[in-house]
């Protein structure tokens, strides 16, 4: 990657990252007004990266997807219920409730899941000199992915939060590899977004989870691993067709 090209992208992940930690939760305004302006600030991120790309030498360019490897990725959405896996504790309870809070939570969820998938795998998995090695592409664009998420960390100081990390990294292996074999932007970014608003929305409001921690992280382990091996099966059957297809 050139240094323009460089210099481009850390400016597009810092203005994301700047716009994406204002603290409006400071400014003694209703927590509806707070997502508001989150939402808001989302938007004028998109809108900014827009602007920064239209002079930068990164590549930027939706591809047509392909609708076969699309149907493999269907089975990882277990994924996407982890959370709720977890009414299987003990004294787990699940409570259905829907109001305007919950909506423009889910609205702002959505949001982040474009710029996110717009950045770290439109225009940094693209723009990657890699070659054509599409494993070592999702390895950085993940880990550069889950990196910026210490900002989650770096605000609370909370230990819980550096495991978040850890599992954004492995989101960020399933969204790479949605992305590279589906060719596909936008079922990456549906991906994302259904991922957030169940593992997060949904599940903060509706859950209400047991006292143990450990088999709460311990269920979602479990369910990562069975996704994991999955794309591990996929991965090298994609790997096999290739080699037959080069050789």
């Amino acid at each position: 990657m050139t240094k323009n090209k460089i210099y481009d992208l850390l400016i597009i992940i810092l203005i994301y990252i700047g716009l994406s930690c204002i603290p409006f939760n400071l400014l003694y305004i209703s927590p509806i007004f707070v997502t508001f302006f989150q939402i808001l600030s989302q938007i004028i991120t998109f809108l900014l990266i827009l602007f920064i790309l239209r002079k930068s030498p990164l590549k930027v360019s939706i591809k047509k997807t392909n609708s076969k490897n699309v149907i493999l990725f269907i089975p990882l959405v277990i994924v996407c219920f982890s959370n709720f896996f977890c009414l299987l504790m003990p004294e787990s309870k699940l409570i259905l409730s829907f109001n305007f809070q919950l909506l423009l939570d889910i609205f702002l969820s959505v949001a982040i899941a474009w710029n996110e998938e717009y950045i770290f795998r439109l225009i940094l998995i693209d723009n990657l000199d890699s070659g054509n090695d599409s494993f070592k592409n999702i390895l950085i664009s993940s880990a550069i992915f889950a990196l910026c998420h210490i900002t989650h960390f770096l605000s609370s100081f909370n230990p819980v939060a550096l495991i978040d990390v850890i599992y954004t990294f492995g989101i960020g292996i399933v969204l790479g590899f949605i992305y590279i074999y589906s060719d596909s932007l936008i079922f990456a970014f549906i991906f994302h977004a259904i991922f957030n608003i169940i593992n997060n929305n949904l599940s903060l409001a509706w859950i209400q989870y047991g006292d143990n921690l450990f088999l709460y992280y311990l269920i979602n382990v479990i369910v990562a691993l069975v996704a994991a091996v999955y794309l591990l099966i996929v991965y090298m059957i994609k790997l096999k067709k290739s080699e037959k297809v080069s050789t």
